[in-house]
């Protein structure tokens, strides 16, 4: 995302693909959308697909932007497309 924020790209939603390894490279997920939304855009959305769910989540709990999928199904990019088109 570090390069997203030198050009500018200005996204309308933003997905994280993750295994819960929160730990792994140089900023927490939720971080690093908050500086995304503070220099590019502040009202991206932004959704967590957890394709190995820990029972944990990596989606900041006060961000109305957010969302958290654990695993995956052939339904997934229909429920994200659907959070980008606000249909829910």
């Amino acid at each position: 995302m570090i390069g997203r924020l030198k050009t500018k790209f200005k996204a309308n939603v933003i997905c994280f693909w993750t295994d819960s390894e929160s730990w792994a490279g140089s900023k927490h997920p939720s971080q690093a959308l908050a500086k995304y939304r503070q220099k590019v855009n502040p009202k991206v959305k932004a959704v967590y697909v957890t394709l190995a769910p820990y029972g944990i989540s990596l989606v900041d709990p006060k961000d109305p932007l957010s969302w958290d999928l654990g695993g995956f199904d052939p339904g997934t990019p229909r429920l994200i497309q659907m959070l980008a088109k606000n249909e829910l």
